[in-house]
Protein backbone atom coordinates (compact mmCIF):
# COMPACT_ATOMS: atom_id res chain seq x y z
CA UNK A 1 0.00 0.00 0.00
CA UNK A 2 2.95 2.22 1.19
CA UNK A 3 4.63 1.77 -2.84
CA UNK A 4 1.14 2.98 -4.39
CA UNK A 5 0.56 5.87 -2.46
CA UNK A 6 3.64 7.24 -3.11
CA UNK A 7 3.41 6.69 -6.90
CA UNK A 8 0.22 8.42 -6.47
CA UNK A 9 1.75 11.72 -5.03
CA UNK A 10 4.52 11.33 -6.99
CA UNK A 11 1.96 11.80 -9.56
CA UNK A 12 -0.01 14.39 -8.33
CA UNK A 13 3.75 16.36 -7.82
CA UNK A 14 4.89 15.68 -11.46
CA UNK A 15 0.91 17.46 -12.24
CA UNK A 16 1.53 19.98 -10.19
CA UNK A 17 4.98 21.23 -11.36
CA UNK A 18 4.03 20.79 -14.80
CA UNK A 19 1.10 22.85 -14.28
CA UNK A 20 2.93 25.40 -12.29
CA UNK A 21 6.29 25.32 -15.36
CA UNK A 22 3.26 25.88 -17.95
CA UNK A 23 1.49 28.58 -15.85
CA UNK A 24 5.09 30.59 -15.29
CA UNK A 25 5.98 30.15 -19.15
CA UNK A 26 2.63 31.58 -19.83
CA UNK A 27 3.15 34.57 -18.06
CA UNK A 28 6.20 35.04 -19.49
CA UNK A 29 5.44 35.39 -22.97
CA UNK A 30 1.87 37.19 -21.91
CA UNK A 31 3.97 39.88 -20.61
CA UNK A 32 6.15 42.27 -22.22
CA UNK A 33 7.99 41.15 -24.86
CA UNK A 34 11.29 41.71 -26.21
CA UNK A 35 11.86 44.95 -28.48
CA UNK A 36 13.50 44.28 -31.89
CA UNK A 37 16.29 46.76 -31.94
CA UNK A 38 16.49 49.29 -34.43
CA UNK A 39 18.36 48.84 -37.83
CA UNK A 40 21.63 50.63 -37.99
CA UNK A 41 22.81 51.63 -41.16
CA UNK A 42 26.65 52.14 -41.45
CA UNK A 43 28.33 53.99 -44.53
CA UNK A 44 31.05 52.66 -45.19
CA UNK A 45 33.25 55.03 -46.65
CA UNK A 46 34.81 54.83 -50.08
CA UNK A 47 38.59 54.57 -49.62
CA UNK A 48 40.96 56.74 -51.09
CA UNK A 49 43.27 55.31 -53.56
CA UNK A 50 46.60 56.53 -53.06
CA UNK A 51 48.64 55.59 -56.30
CA UNK A 52 52.77 54.80 -56.88
CA UNK A 53 53.27 58.58 -57.82
CA UNK A 54 51.51 60.07 -55.33
CA UNK A 55 48.43 61.15 -56.58
CA UNK A 56 45.09 61.12 -54.82
CA UNK A 57 41.63 61.65 -55.79
CA UNK A 58 39.98 65.19 -54.89
CA UNK A 59 38.84 68.38 -56.17
CA UNK A 60 41.78 70.08 -58.10
CA UNK A 61 40.46 73.82 -59.33
CA UNK A 62 42.27 76.71 -61.21
CA UNK A 63 41.87 79.22 -64.00
CA UNK A 64 43.27 77.63 -66.99
CA UNK A 65 43.94 79.86 -70.04
CA UNK A 66 41.27 79.88 -72.82
CA UNK A 67 40.73 80.87 -76.28
CA UNK A 68 37.93 81.94 -78.55
CA UNK A 69 34.64 80.61 -77.77
CA UNK A 70 35.68 78.49 -74.94
CA UNK A 71 36.11 81.93 -72.52
CA UNK A 72 33.12 83.25 -73.01
CA UNK A 73 32.12 87.13 -73.03
CA UNK A 74 34.01 87.52 -69.51
CA UNK A 75 37.11 86.02 -69.53
CA UNK A 76 38.41 82.32 -68.83
CA UNK A 77 36.22 80.45 -66.22
CA UNK A 78 37.38 78.63 -63.22
CA UNK A 79 37.55 75.04 -63.92
CA UNK A 80 36.95 72.63 -60.62
CA UNK A 81 37.41 68.99 -61.84
CA UNK A 82 36.05 66.32 -59.13
CA UNK A 83 38.10 62.99 -59.65
CA UNK A 84 36.06 60.73 -57.34
CA UNK A 85 36.43 57.12 -56.27
CA UNK A 86 35.70 54.47 -58.69
CA UNK A 87 37.16 56.80 -61.37
CA UNK A 88 34.20 59.10 -61.68
CA UNK A 89 34.77 62.66 -63.06
CA UNK A 90 33.03 66.31 -63.14
CA UNK A 91 34.18 68.43 -64.40
CA UNK A 92 32.47 72.51 -63.59
CA UNK A 93 33.15 75.73 -65.36
CA UNK A 94 31.77 78.67 -63.41
CA UNK A 95 32.14 82.36 -63.20
CA UNK A 96 31.57 84.80 -60.21
CA UNK A 97 29.92 81.66 -58.41
CA UNK A 98 27.39 81.23 -61.32
CA UNK A 99 27.87 77.35 -62.53
CA UNK A 100 28.23 77.94 -66.29
CA UNK A 101 28.49 74.18 -66.87
CA UNK A 102 28.74 70.31 -65.82
CA UNK A 103 30.57 67.65 -67.64
CA UNK A 104 30.68 64.33 -66.58
CA UNK A 105 33.22 61.72 -67.15
CA UNK A 106 35.66 59.03 -66.46
CA UNK A 107 39.68 59.20 -65.38
CA UNK A 108 42.29 56.90 -65.24
CA UNK A 109 46.25 56.99 -64.39
CA UNK A 110 48.61 56.26 -66.86
CA UNK A 111 52.22 55.45 -66.98
CA UNK A 112 54.43 58.87 -65.74
CA UNK A 113 51.14 59.64 -63.02
CA UNK A 114 49.52 61.00 -66.33
CA UNK A 115 45.59 61.37 -65.63
CA UNK A 116 43.33 60.83 -68.73
CA UNK A 117 40.04 62.32 -68.65
CA UNK A 118 37.23 60.59 -71.12
CA UNK A 119 34.32 62.86 -71.82
CA UNK A 120 30.72 61.04 -72.47
CA UNK A 121 30.86 63.32 -75.66
CA UNK A 122 34.50 61.25 -76.97
CA UNK A 123 36.93 63.95 -76.13
CA UNK A 124 39.78 63.64 -73.42
CA UNK A 125 42.05 65.67 -71.85
CA UNK A 126 45.16 64.93 -70.02
CA UNK A 127 46.87 66.40 -66.94
CA UNK A 128 50.12 65.55 -64.96
CA UNK A 129 50.06 64.64 -61.45
CA UNK A 130 53.24 66.97 -59.71
CA UNK A 131 53.73 65.35 -56.15
CA UNK A 132 55.15 67.51 -54.27
CA UNK A 133 53.21 70.51 -54.55
CA UNK A 134 50.10 68.70 -55.03
CA UNK A 135 48.47 70.46 -58.04
CA UNK A 136 47.61 68.97 -61.47
CA UNK A 137 49.07 70.28 -64.72
CA UNK A 138 47.08 70.34 -67.75
CA UNK A 139 48.79 68.64 -70.78
CA UNK A 140 48.36 68.95 -74.59
CA UNK A 141 46.64 66.16 -77.13
CA UNK A 142 50.88 64.59 -77.18
CA UNK A 143 50.93 64.61 -73.47
CA UNK A 144 53.11 67.22 -73.28
CA UNK A 145 53.33 70.54 -71.40
CA UNK A 146 52.41 73.10 -73.61
CA UNK A 147 54.87 75.63 -74.72
CA UNK A 148 55.63 79.29 -73.88
CA UNK A 149 54.64 81.83 -71.02
CA UNK A 150 50.78 80.51 -70.49
CA UNK A 151 51.85 76.79 -69.23
CA UNK A 152 52.32 78.58 -65.86
CA UNK A 153 48.53 79.26 -65.73
CA UNK A 154 48.11 75.77 -66.62
CA UNK A 155 47.90 74.14 -63.02
CA UNK A 156 44.70 73.65 -61.01
CA UNK A 157 45.30 73.03 -57.25
CA UNK A 158 43.83 70.26 -55.08
CA UNK A 159 41.18 71.79 -52.56
CA UNK A 160 41.60 70.27 -49.39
Amino acid sequence: MKLTLLNLNIRWTLTILTLLSIAVLASCTTAKKATVPATVTVNIPDTIEIYSCGFEPGTYSGTLPCFGDECGESGAPLTTLFLGTKQQLTKTLSKEQQIIKHIPGKWQIREDCIIQINYQDGTQEYYKFHEGVNKIERLNSSRESFPGALNKHNYLSKSI
